[in-house]
């Protein structure tokens, strides 16, 4: 069920048994910096994310948090796009520090992608 703007609302993924299950059962989408596994429902009208960036490739805490925040900023720059319900959870894979555009490129690409697999699927 969406709202009435056929919007999804972005809520923050919490709960370590939700998340074992995402990465459990959850399928994958991949571009080149980013991993999204997801987990989508037929009913609902919210999305839960995360973020996650490895400490193996960044062991500053300020770097992981920045990629972090870059992420975010381009999941809300994309929501519009985002149709479907569930749970996601979008991993930064590479090794150096990207720009924002790039993220956003990326984000937008993987959202797109997910509505496809599941309008196909419905």
């Amino acid at each position: 069920m969406l709202t009435n703007n056929n919007e999804v609302s972005l809520r923050r993924l919490k709960g370590k048994k939700r998340i074992e299950h995402l990465f459990r059962i959850g399928d994958v989408l991949h571009s080149k910096h980013l991993l999204l596994r997801y987990l989508y429902f037929d009913e609902g009208d919210s999305f839960q994310l995360g973020v996650s960036v490895a400490k193996r490739s960044f062991n500053r805490a300020h770097d992981r948090n920045r990629i972090k925040r870059q992420i975010r900023e381009a999941l809300w720059a994309n929501k519009n796009l985002l149709r479907v319900s569930g749970l996601g959870m979008f991993v930064f894979k590479g090794r150096v520090q990207v720009k924002t555009d790039v993220l956003i490129s990326e984000c937008e690409e993987l959202i797109n992608h997910l509505n496809k697999i599941t309008k196909d699927n419905a």
